[in-house]
This record gives C-alpha cells, sequence and structure tokens, in this order.
C-alpha cells in the first residue's frame, strides 16, 4: 500500500473531461469515451490504471495506461451505463485507493436517414439520455469537425432529431455525437 499520506499527497483532483463521440457512416459506426485527469504531482507514482464496469463499485475491465492521464476507451455499448475509476500506482506496482466513480451513459448511434425527394436535407436522430445535452458535428474529412447543432439538456430518455441542410452539397460528409 502507499503512505498514509499517499492520496493528500497525489492531490488526486479528476478534471474529467468527457468527449463521447460517434463517428457515422452508412455502414459503420464506432462509439468510444475518452477522458483525462490532473496528473499526480508524487514522483512515486510511475502509471494509471483505468478500472470499469457496467455496475457500480464492480469494474470488470482494466486499461492500463502507463504514465498517460488520459484514456480512450473503445467498444461501449449503446445505452449501456459504465461506471469508471483510475487507479496510481507506484515502481512496485502499489496501487493507490481508486478515485471517485464517473458514471456515463453511452447513448445510441445516430441513425441518418437520406432524403426521399431530391432538395430535402438528410435527418439525423438519437437517444438523449437525462442530464446530458449533445452536439451534432460535422466534416467533409474526418478531423475538420464544425459544430451543427446543440440539444439543451434532456430530462429524459427521448430521441433528438435534426435536419442537416448543409451537407447535402457536400459530396461526402461524416457525423459524430458528442456528450457533455
Amino acid at each position: 500500500m502507499f503512505p498514509k499520506d499517499f492520496s493528500s499527497r497525489t492531490g488526486f483532483i479528476f478534471a474529467l473531461v468527457i468527449l463521447v463521440f460517434f463517428v457515422c457512416t452508412c455502414a459503420r459506426s464506432q462509439q468510444m469515451l475518452s477522458f483525462g485527469w490532473d496528473p499526480s504531482p508524487d514522483t512515486n507514482v510511475v502509471g494509471y490504471l483505468v478500472e470499469y464496469g457496467t455496475e457500480s463499485g464492480v469494474y470488470t475491465s482494466q486499461v492500463d495506461v502507463g504514465s498517460s492521464p488520459q484514456v480512450t476507451i473503445t467498444n461501449l455499448q449503446e445505452g449501456a451505463n459504465y461506471y469508471f475509476v483510475v487507479v496510481a500506482y507506484e515502481t512496485n506496482y502499489v496501487q493507490s485507493p481508486p478515485s471517485g466513480e464517473l458514471m456515463v451513459t453511452m447513448p445510441g448511434t445516430i441513425s441518418i436517414t437520406p432524403p426521399i425527394n431530391p432538395g430535402a436535407p438528410y435527418t439525423l436522430s438519437f437517444p438523449m439520455a437525462p442530464g446530458h445535452w449533445y452536439e451534432i458535428q460535422s466534416a467533409t474529412t474526418i478531423g475538420a469537425w464544425q459544430t451543427l447543432w446543440q440539444t439543451p439538456v434532456s430530462d429524459d430518455y427521448e430521441w433528438a432529431e435534426f435536419e442537416d441542410f448543409m451537407s447535402m452539397y457536400e459530396p461526402q460528409c461524416f457525423y459524430r455525437l458528442v456528450l457533455h
């Protein structure tokens, strides 16, 4: 175990920056969650473990991110609740107590409906989870994302729908959904 004052020396203040995004095309959807934290100031810390699962306090998966204070976790199931904690470790793999738990509800995949009539917009729809708001972003090349629309904070599990009038003029368009 770490010395008794380990947790106070590390000053783990997890400034979690959550970027959940979904890159969608008609053929395939990829879901992932990225977040980071303030690194420990303790010079004995050499790495971090991110533990997670679908039940609070029960972490069935683990990712060793080494000394990086951030992680991207892929292959998360839509509609599932995930619970995450971060644990620091020393050279001899002695672990700190876990951080506070972070709970994230993964929304579903964006459904993209092409227009029936020429000149009509594409319709994007997706399920929302209570307590979150979302951004739909688009790009003609991946990496050049622009926000098209933002939802208000959701009060319930509901579906959001957005009509994209701009992307119909592009030869190709990528979409991603950002959860806040």
